[in-house]
């Protein structure tokens, strides 16, 4: 499933469509109201003009003149409960697994929250997870995140059918036996034991799933003739770890960070698995699909709308003739796709006993805040402190320190003084504050040892159905197509 270069009219979404056209896209402010986030700062006084203090929750009352009197000063405790209310801890009991264990929590910025997160253990030696960043609503994030799992599951249980039909029928063992013996050159013997290696299929089941869900993603909106619920967009980074083997799937400004620890040194290195997927990044390939637009990345962002250059959803930068006909001289030339649901994924041996030892996902709020060695010493730190705590929630804590009014002042408020700011700040001031904040920390079993048994072998995959909405659409998809077929034969 991959998109088609449809030109959908208002007659296809009757006359509901016509205003959903013209409704949805008036114009980039109104259309895509949360791809752009001011922080409206009063220069004189360094907080939000529109702040209105909640009344104080305890007698102690904040005495520094550059913040608003009534502004509660929370202790520690106070602090810590509000950021720990989201965590979360997952201990895997397989020794199989080459993870140990799963540290999660988040903060929102927008109400509801638009970041989501999963973890799914599939069998004894294999682990899903994935962290998701919607923005323009929860639509996509949501959605995403609901059906990811059942989707990757029935990917794993087709290829691994497919190959074991393929092993057979070719008697696969056998050339691998002999696969030395065979007389070629060093190249092509490379070459075919690559090929014989069923764990290179992981990273194009990855893409195709992306694109799968995607596509899905828009024929229901297009079922259900509200095109308003393609809209929004999320991004996503998503892993699969199989024995010792590590995938990762990256779709737009999520992150993915390994944390090493050199024996020599004692020194943690932070090993980036994931490149930030944006406008500015992916300027050049940007310009080469669109070489006659010279504004195809404007401020920053592509059309001046979108900063990640790949998503989830987003369908009017990917499919021409939804953008009302009006608003296109807005954005001239107006030529999608600009956005592609085709993840970057990479693969990566994971060595626990040469120093692996936990792998950080998280959406932007965090790299918004910290960078990528930032949260690799802090994590760090915490696990040669041999503490038991959730360390995500020290990430949160640190990343909101970093918030939007900290960085206007001069000299900087206390850790505590920033944190009361943005803790007892109302629900729709938030996101001038900071982003949705996501953070998943794998930590790594460092007793691993790869079974022999489990060396080169499938995974269990058992069999699993799409979800009933997927079969559903599935099969009106299917339908629609043998009719365009029938009509095109006729």
């Amino acid at each position: 499933y991959f998109y088609n270069p449809i030109m959908f009219s208002s007659k296809l979404f009757s006359s509901k469509g016509g205003k959903i056209l013209l409704g949805a896209c008036t114009a980039s402010a109104a259309a895509f109201p949360l791809y752009n986030h001011f922080s409206k700062i009063n220069s004189q006084n360094g907080y939000p003009s529109s702040y209105v203090a909640p009344p104080p929750t305890n007698s102690s009352i904040h005495a520094d003149a550059r913040l608003p009197p009534s502004l509660p000063k929370l202790s520690s405790s106070e602090i810590h409960a509000i950021i720990s209310q989201k965590e979360n801890t997952i201990e895997i009991m397989s020794q199989d697994c080459i993870v140990e264990k799963l540290w999660m929590s988040q903060y929102a910025a927008n109400k509801p929250i638009e970041d989501y997160y999963f973890v799914e253990d599939l069998d004894k030696r294999s682990l899903f997870l994935a962290v998701l960043d919607g923005h323009g609503g929860t639509g996509c994030a949501q959605w995403i995140s609901k059906n990811m799992t059942p989707v990757w599951k029935r990917g794993i249980y087709e290829m691994t059918e497919r190959v074991k039909e393929v092993e057979a029928y070719y008697q696969v063992d056998d050339i691998k036996r002999n696969v030395d013996k065979i007389e070629v050159s060093k190249e092509k013997r490379e070459d075919l034991k690559k090929s014989l290696d069923n764990k290179l299929m992981y990273p194009e089941l990855l893409k195709m799933s992306f694109a799968f869900l995607d596509q899905m993603f828009f024929d229901r909106a297009v079922d259900s003739r509200d095109i308003e619920k393609a809209i929004p967009g999320s991004c996503a980074v998503a892993a699969y770890a199989l024995d010792d083997e590590l995938y990762v799937a990256n779709l737009g400004d999520c992150r993915a960070v390994l944390g090493r620890k050199h024996w020599w040194t004692g020194k943690w290195e932070a090993v980036p698995l994931t490149k930030d997927q944006t406008a500015i990044s992916e300027r050049e390939s940007l310009q080469k699909e669109h070489p006659n637009d010279p504004n195809v990345v404007s401020e920053g962002r592509i059309k001046g709308i979108l900063q990640p250059s790949r998503s989830f959803g987003d369908v009017i930068l990917k499919v021409p003739g939804l953008l009302a006909a009006k608003y296109v001289s807005l954005y001239a030339p107006w030529e999608p796709p600009y956005v592609t649901p085709i993840p970057e994924v990479t693969q990566f041996n994971l060595k626990p006993n040469k120093g692996d030892r936990f792998i950080i996902f998280a959406t932007d709020g965090l790299w918004d805040a910290l960078s990528s060695d930032e949260a690799v010493q802090l994590v760090g730190a915490h696990l040669d402190s041999s503490s038991n705590d959730n360390v995500c929630t020290s990430l949160i804590r640190k990343a909101l320190c970093q918030n939007t009014l900290q960085q206007q002042m001069n000299p900087p408020l206390s850790d505590e003084d920033s944190l009361s700011v943005v803790l007892t700040c109302p629900e729709d001031m938030r996101r001038n504050l900071h982003d949705d904040i996501t953070v998943t920390v794998a930590v790594l079993r460092q007793d691993y040892k790869l079974s022999p048994q489990n060396k080169d072998q499938l995974p269990d995959a058992e069999r699993v159905h799409y979800p009933v909405e997927i079969e559903d659409l599935m099969r009106k998809s299917k339908a629609h197509a043998m009719k365009i077929q029938r009509a095109s034969n006729a």
